[in-house]
């Protein structure tokens, strides 16, 4: 599975953004700007990590991350969201332990996410 990792985020200007700035770093990082288009992605090829903003036009993170996981049960969950309230009663569990970033977030927060979670190796 390796590093790679794909980003959802409506801004899709700012999920490329961070694809570079995780290239920089030496993952592999692809941006999508809705959640259909991910699980296009997430069918075909096997991802490590997803970061997945709460608020998508045609879906939601928590929705997503549970598709996503159903798809590869070893994936990692970094939800972005302006809204931290959105993800109090999750099933965490169901989830991987998913981390949860506030936006606006600083790329090298997110870039240290990331790290964390690869160098654990979950």
């Amino acid at each position: 599975m390796g590093n790679r990792i794909l980003i959802i985020d409506d801004d899709i200007s700012t999920a490329n953004l961070l694809a570079e700035s995780l290239a920089d770093i030496g993952f592999q990082a692809e941006a999508v700007g809705a959640g259909v288009e991910a699980l296009v992605k997430l069918r075909a090829m096997k991802y490590s990590i997803i970061i997945v903003d709460y608020h998508l036009p045609d879906t939601n993170g928590v929705v997503l991350a549970t598709e996503a996981l159903s798809i590869n049960p070893s994936i990692q969950v970094i939800f972005l969201t302006g809204h931290r309230f959105d993800l109090q009663s999750l099933p965490w569990k169901k989830l991987n332990q998913p981390m949860v970033i506030e936006k606006p977030a600083r790329l090298s927060e997110i870039n240290e996410a990331v790290l964390l979670i690869s160098k654990r190796g979950i």
